[in-house]
């Protein structure tokens, strides 16, 4: 018989919740809705708002493209968790809020393109890099972040809500655009990161498992 060295199990946190929803006609998934609606990020900012809210520790990029999994994982802040949280849920109930996704496994990059695929539409939007690098922006992951889309409509009531709630804590991002438009992110600089067919990151995403298992 043949003895391996024993090693250790890649960690497989499950979580169980259940949650009470008063009003089913008040819901959302994470999927676009209309074509000019407004997307904004909820929460720790592009750009990063305290030391190790958001990293590179731990994700999926570095799993994936670099085959590393190695650094520290975001630390939690539960403060901030609590009334993003509140914040969304509030939005989602006065009919404000039309989709909802975290950013947590793959970071906004990945948020963005499953709101896209979901949604089957694109979105045109422009975040802030700052310093950091290009990877490190599209791909750090973290709590306290939710990506959100609002109605035209509704841009002046959610935004002043926004400001009593969260501060600077909601970000303006973009907007979403129509069925056969790209899922296209550039800096503020204006530097163009990501010009994505929204079929092609489709086929990409619905295979993955086929992929993995085929390795």
């Amino acid at each position: 018989m043949l003895f391996r060295s024993p090693q250790p199990i890649y960690p497989t946190p499950v979580v169980g919740m259940v949650g009470l929803i008063p009003d089913l006609k008040k819901v959302c998934g994470q999927g676009w809705q209309d074509e000019g609606d407004l997307i904004y990020l909820l929460g720790v900012g592009t750009h990063g708002t305290g030391e190790g809210a958001v990293t590179l520790g731990g994700s999926e990029y570095l799993k994936h493209i670099h085959q590393t999994v190695a650094g520290q994982p975001p630390k939690t802040d539960v403060a901030l968790e609590l009334v993003v949280q509140a914040a969304c849920r509030y939005g989602i109930r006065q009919g404000w809020i039309r989709s909802a996704h975290d950013c947590a496994e793959g970071g906004i990059a990945i948020a963005l393109a499953e709101s896209c695929i979901s949604g089957k539409k694109g979105a045109n939007v422009a975040i802030t890099q700052g310093q950091k690098r290009l990877d490190t922006l599209l791909f750090e992951e973290g709590g306290a972040r939710i990506l959100v889309s609002v109605s035209a409509g509704n841009k002046a009531v959610w935004e002043t809500y926004c400001e009593t709630q969260l501060a600077n804590r909601v970000h303006y991002l973009g907007t979403v655009t129509s069925a056969d438009s790209p899922l296209y992110i550039s800096t503020e600089t204006g530097q163009v990161v990501i010009n994505g067919v929204v079929a092609v990151l489709k086929q990409a995403w619905s295979s993955a498992i086929e992929n993995a298992l085929a390795v």
